[in-house]
């Protein structure tokens, strides 16, 4: 695999029941395939 772009999470969507899954699929393939990733999400 070529890596041309840092993934990037956000993780506002691990909040919300309708993208929560589809969020822990993506973190979890990222940090098994890649290893590391920008997280985003909004400042509290």
């Amino acid at each position: 695999m070529t890596l041309t772009q840092l993934p990037v999470l956000d993780l506002s969507l691990a909040d919300d029941l309708a993208t929560a899954e589809q969020f822990r699929e993506d973190l979890r393939r990222i940090t098994h395939e890649i290893g590391f990733f920008f997280l985003t999400g909004p400042n509290q």
